[in-house]
C-alpha cells in the first residue's frame, strides 16, 4: 500500500491555484489577440477553465477545505457602492477619451466634461 504524500487539501489547493493562473493567462491572451477566430477559441478555453475552477472550488468548499463565512450585509452594500462608483468613473473616462480623440473639438463642448477635462490633459 502506498502512502499518500499530499493531503486532499494540498492537492485541491494546488489545482485551484493552477486554474487561477490558467484563467489569468487565457484572459491576457484574449485581450491581446488580433484575429477574431483565434480570440474566440481562446475565449472558449477561458470559459472551460472557469468551469473547472468552479468545480475545484466547490469541491473544496463542500469538504470544508475552503470555508466562506457569510458576509456582513453592510460590507456587501459598501462593496456594491464602491464597485458601482468605479464602473461610473471608468465609463466617464472612456467618454472623455473618445470625445477628445475627435478631429475637431468645439471648446464650448469641453464644459460638458468639467469633472475630468483637466484630468485628461494632465494624464495624457
Amino acid at each position: 500500500m502506498t502512502e499518500q504524500i499530499y493531503t486532499d487539501k494540498e492537492i485541491l489547493a494546488d489545482a485551484l491555484t493552477a486554474e487561477k493562473a490558467a484563467t489569468n493567462n487565457y484572459n491576457a491572451f484574449a485581450n491581446e489577440c488580433v484575429h477574431d477566430s483565434v480570440r474566440d477559441a481562446i475565449l472558449h478555453c477561458l470559459e472551460q477553465e472557469h468551469c473547472i475552477q468552479e468545480d475545484v472550488f466547490n469541491m473544496m468548499h463542500q469538504r470544508g477545505l475552503y470555508p466562506t463565512p457569510d458576509a456582513d450585509a453592510n460590507k456587501v452594500e459598501n462593496a456594491k457602492q464602491k464597485f458601482s462608483q468605479c464602473v461610473k468613473t471608468v465609463k466617464d473616462k472612456i467618454k472623455v477619451y473618445y470625445f477628445f480623440r475627435r478631429k475637431s473639438v468645439d471648446p464650448a463642448e469641453i464644459c460638458a466634461f468639467p469633472f475630468c477635462a483637466s484630468h485628461f490633459f494632465l494624464t495624457k
